[in-house]
């Protein structure tokens, strides 16, 4: 991204410290002369009033009604200029500048001529862009102009119009020509000719700075300093000087001119300061100097700019590319046009593909194809383009863009490397010839490529893939006796022992997979493939096979990445088994730690405790996790466990402490309707019934089907424990009809059953029977319906011949 002195940058700092003075010398009324007043009373005169007033009140449109009506009324050649030029002013304010046109070009047919509307004329032009026109005017009044004030504006304006369009020669010209009229100005003008002067001065220093003429710059912004120490001018000159030194190398005297501004305002000090440094290649010490003037909630808008490029481009140099892309973006939202974009478009890209974000990267370039189009930077545009879908595997796009690299007529420093990753698409493409051809090449004209070997292996890789496995194994072991990089040489050892598995040599990729592991234990894959092997048998729930094999792992990684994994699941597997104190020795190990791993040990301490039977140890671990890892997904968990034990030891206060942080909690956890219902039992458990009835009620108007139909099934088993059947056998009842499974449908409608019976009222019970078996006549043998139901009918059979017997 960086370049030595880029002549684009130095015209942007130079534009952005002189646009403050511009604007302020600019005030000056250019176009400052007024109209005569007339002195007739006639109608012209009444409209060229009423026109003021509106024009005064900022009713433009009416105005300029009233100046045409005063034009049509004008006796006089005088009334009606007067009429013409109010009219001119008025548009002017409201800058429509292709309407005064229109008018001036009326006044001249109409035979009016004069200095001021001429100069108004130049002043639309330029304002349109037609700036040759508006300096051919220009021109033509300096030479006719004999007041030397006049002159000097006409020659200020002409200069300004040379400086917009970069023509920098012709507005040296002009403000040198401005100088010498000042000195004849007449006296009593003092105040307006030291502006001019100071303005004059100002912009051939600007000038000469751009068009590299130091020593001249220099002269005209030292002459500044000196003479208007103490004001923007002199601050502004300072700046400039502090740049031509840091251009001619004198760093160290650029920072000490500008470490002497004594100014409340330091932004633009920091900001040259940061580009001095950035410029010497200093990119620490620019991005401090940057960092302090981006605290400036003021900062201009252009300087903003242009801090925020600097701040990506030093952040990308001192690889910060997170930084870097930040910056970027933020620049790129404050920019409109194409041009502005380029250079940061190009550093956001390479900083995406720096960060591996490839995807991104590739959006960013195919945003800059599409506004330059002829970018001089096409074809490192085609490579990086070609690289960033190679590695999110887009592999028929990269290779593309990767043969439309190979195919431009330039000279390309790593065209093996492009060959070698076309090569590799094309292997992932399945296009097993063309992948040959490019590999081949490499071989054969680039004998000394560092790619020669990756090559060399992928050959290999063809043949592995066309099932060709005994050519693939002899590259392979040809590819041994040569010098190979660390990666290539496990690369390829691993590759030998896929070719063995393959030509029968082992039975299973387990046994390759340990083979290689016994013959490489110092290979980067063997740890991984050793885990491979464990997690097999866990898998298939071969535990004791798991418990060798990681176990294994353990003795020979004991550094590795996953060896506090492999020590969780070899717990897992112990507990698993029913090992349990072994289990627990190595989660008490594991909690040690501050990771993922503790946090799971204690879970798992907590849950196997809790289901032997210790409920103090397993209250204790999950206090921990609690404790230690409040954030945890698991924590709400934690405290729904805590309050089981608590209720196994009959400390139902406690336990209720514990579920209420389960219901108030703001994760989702799936049990916390349970835990509701575990509340309302530590109510029962402490015989506060209408408490537990009122809870009930709450659970039953603000809760879930789910819950809803448990809540009435609990408080239907106590009305029937305090003497209240009727009021159970309609809670029952309401139970059935709001679960949805079907056993728990058939449970309630048991137990309303149950309590009919008792209170004989056999016929109900009857129903209620029925009802249940017609649910899920499988579930009737776990209830005895049948028997229960023929019981019934049994009795009411009774009945009936009883009945019938006592009849006469």
């Amino acid at each position: 991204m960086y370049q030595k002195t880029d002549s684009a940058k130095i015209i942007i700092i130079i534009t952005l410290l002189a646009i403050s003075f511009f604007v302020l010398i600019t005030t000056i009324d250019l176009c400052g002369f007024s109209p005569a007043t007339p002195n007739i009373k006639n109608r012209s005169k009444f409209h060229i009033e009423k026109g003021e007033k509106y024009l005064d009140d900022g009713e433009f449109q009416k105005a300029i009604k009233e100046f045409n009506l005063a034009y049509v009324y004008s006796i006089t050649r005088q009334d009606k200029e007067i009429a013409l030029r109010e009219k001119i002013n008025s548009l002017l304010v409201m800058d429509s500048c292709k309407a005064v046109l229109k008018t001036i070009e009326h006044y001249e047919t109409s035979g009016f001529h004069s200095q001021e509307v001429l100069f108004v004329k130049a002043e639309c032009l330029s304002r349109l862009g037609h700036n040759l026109e508006a300096v051919d005017i220009l021109n033509s009044l300096v030479e006719s102009e004999n007041d030397i004030r006049n002159k000097v504006f006409f020659e200020l304006r002409e200069g300004l119009i040379f400086l917009s369009i970069d023509s920098l020669s012709l507005a040296k010209k002009t403000f040198a020509c401005m100088l010498r009229n000042l000195d004849k100005m007449k006296v009593g003008e003092e105040q307006v000719k030291e502006t001019l002067f100071e303005f004059a001065r100002y912009s051939l220093g600007y000038i000469n700075l751009r068009m590299k003429n130091y020593k001249e710059a220099e002269e005209n912004f030292r002459f500044l300093k000196e003479r208007f120490e103490d004001s923007d001018v002199g601050y502004k000159s300072t700046l400039y000087l502090a740049l031509i030194f840091a251009e001619e190398g004198k760093i160290e005297e650029a920072i000490s001119l500008l470490d002497s501004l004594d100014v409340k305002d330091s932004t633009e000090t920091e900001v040259m300061k940061g580009f001095i440094f950035y410029n010497n290649g200093e990119f620490k010490k620019a991005k401090d100097e940057l960092k302090k003037s981006q605290k400036d909630t003021t900062l201009p808008v252009e300087l903003e700019k242009i801090v925020l490029l600097l701040s990506a481009e030093c952040n990308y140099t001192l690889r910060n590319y997170a930084s870097a892309v930040n910056s970027y973006n933020a620049y790129n939202k404050m920019v409109k046009t194409a041009g502005e974009k380029k250079i940061s478009l190009y550093g956001l890209a390479w900083s995406y593909f720096k960060l591996g974000k490839y995807s991104d990267a590739y959006a960013v370039l195919k945003d800059f194809l599409v506004l330059y189009p002829q970018s001089p930077f096409l074809p490192k545009i085609e490579r990086l383009l070609g690289l960033s879908l190679f590695y999110v595997g887009a592999h028929r796009e990269a290779k593309f863009y990767f043969t439309k690299l190979l195919n431009l007529n330039i000279k390309l420093k790593d065209r093996d490397r492009i060959y070698y990753l076309r090569g590799k698409s094309e292997f992932y493409l399945k296009e097993y010839d063309n992948a040959t051809i490019d590999f081949k090449r490499i071989v054969k004209y680039y004998p000394y490529s560092r790619w020669k070997l990756r090559a060399l292996s992928m050959l290999a890789r063809v043949d592995f893939e066309q099932e060709k496995y005994h050519d693939a194994y002899n590259r392979y072991k040809e590819l041994l006796s040569k010098e190979l990089p660390p990666t290539l040489l496990d690369n390829v050892r691993f590759q030998i022992e896929r070719c063995l598995l393959y030509l029968g040599y082992y039975r299973n990729p387990i046994e390759m997979s340990r083979s290689f592991v016994k013959k490489y234990p110092d290979s980067p894959k063997s740890p991984d493939l050793q885990l491979e092997i464990a997690e097999f048998y866990f898998q298939t729930q071969k535990y004791w096979e798991a418990i060798r094999e990681y176990e294994r792992f353990l003795g020979l990684f004991p550094g590795d990445k996953n060896y506090r994994f492999v020590l969780y699941k070899l717990a897992r597997s112990y507990s698993t088994i029913g090992f349990y104190e072994k289990a627990l020795k190595i989660y008490r190990e594991l909690v040690e730690g501050n990771d993922q791993f503790a946090e799971s040990s204690l879970i798992s301490m907590g849950d196997m405790l809790f289901s032997q039977k210790r409920y103090k140890e397993s209250i204790k671990a999950f206090k921990e996790l609690t404790k230690r890892f409040p954030q945890s997904n698991m924590a709400d968990y934690a405290n729904f466990l805590i309050g089981k034990n608590y209720l196994e030891l009959n400390l139902s206060k406690e336990a209720r402490v514990s579920f209420e942080l389960v219901v108030k909690s703001k994760r989702i956890f799936p049990l916390k309707e349970k835990a509701k219902l575990l509340i309302a039992k530590t109510f029962y458990l402490e015989g506060k019934g209408e408490k537990y009835e009122a809870y009930l009620n709450n659970i039953i108007k603000t809760g879930s089907n789910k819950v809803k139909a448990e809540a009435y099934f609990l408080k239907a088993e106590y009305k029937k424990e305090i003497g209240r059947p009727g009021e159970a056998i309609d809670l029952f009842d309401k139970a059935s009809n709001i679960y949805k499974e079907k056993q728990n449908k058939i449970r309630a409608l048991y137990e309303a059953g149950l309590v009919c019976e008792e209170l004989k009222l056999f016929d109900k019970a009857q129903d209620f029977y029925k009802k249940a078996k017609e649910i899920l006549p499988i579930e009737s043998s776990r209830f005895n319906l049948d028997g229960r139901i023929k019981k019934i009918e049994s009795m009411n059979q009774k009945k009936l011949i009883d009945k019938n017997s006592n009849q006469p």
